[in-house]
């Protein structure tokens, strides 16, 4: 009789640690499932990055009533549905949006003073592969941080600075419902076909200003009201030539109505 209740007891200690053990598998695999997506700043919804199938075909910025949406359309992409975009814009926005990564999480104290007290509103950020939403988030632009950003899920998630690894830029103002800043730094971009005059005005000496004109693909040299004799045809041609493309290197927004009146003589 001894001998079976040892036999029993064997048995039942061999039952409860197969059950330790299948418990313990258990709540390990519960475990991998729950932190394997996990980020350094909290759960698998702090990421802001879209992750395209192939890529982005389309971004929405909205900053109070004001919307902006660029599009891609063939070959190229559109403002608004109008204007070209600039390539190298696109490019960037394009790149943030694919790499960015969190930085750093802000404090609501931070947030608080930073922004809110600031009375800074947010940029709503919507990000599409064809109609699909990849991500949506809110950018708040403040200069308290190099990267020019501090960004949210949403109204009521945890702030936090985001950058793109590798990269020390600003990327807040980036994201902008300013059509300028998405359109061509291009004053000109004209096929010499296109161009029926040139008029060049010196406002210092007014006997060097000239009127080059191109009819019919045949150009004349008018200067002091009558036709000059005895140029270099290849010159001209080659005058006419540089407005295929005349590119600027920015916008300047920050001038004020006086400045800009005194760059155009007024």
């Amino acid at each position: 009789m001894e001998e079976k209740n040892q036999v029993f007891k064997i048995v039942m200690m061999k039952r409860k640690a197969v059950l330790y053990i299948i418990g313990a598998a258990v709540i390990i695999f519960l475990m991998i499932l729950l932190l394997r997506d996990r980020k350094p700043f909290g759960g698998s919804n702090t990421s802001f990055a879209a992750r395209p199938v192939e890529r982005i075909t389309r971004i929405e910025f909205t900053s109070g009533n004001n919307t902006l949406t660029l599009r891609e359309e063939g070959e190229e992409w559109l403002v608004n549905g109008k204007q070209p975009a600039r390539r190298s814009s696109i490019l960037f926005i394009t790149r943030i949006l694919t790499e960015m990564q969190i930085k750093s999480p802000v404090s609501e104290e931070l947030f608080n003073s930073g922004i809110t007290s600031m009375g800074i509103e947010p940029v709503a950020v919507k990000v599409y592969e064809k109609n699909k939403l990849l991500s949506s988030f809110l950018v708040y632009k403040t200069a308290s941080n190099q990267y020019g950003n501090i960004m949210k899920l949403k109204p009521g998630s945890k702030p936090y600075i985001v950058s793109v690894p590798g990269s020390e830029a600003e990327i807040g103002s980036a994201f902008t419902v300013n059509e300028l800043f998405w359109q061509p730094y291009t004053v000109f971009s004209l096929q010499p076909s296109e161009i029926h005059s040139v008029t060049f005005e010196n406002l210092s000496d007014t006997s060097s200003s000239f009127m080059i004109k191109y009819a019919g693909g045949i150009p004349s040299l008018l200067g002091n009201d009558r036709e000059l004799t005895g140029w270099d045809t290849s010159r001209v041609l080659r005058y006419i030539s540089y407005f295929t493309r005349v590119p600027f290197e920015s916008w300047a927004p920050e001038l004020t109505e006086a400045e800009k009146a005194g760059l155009s003589g007024d």
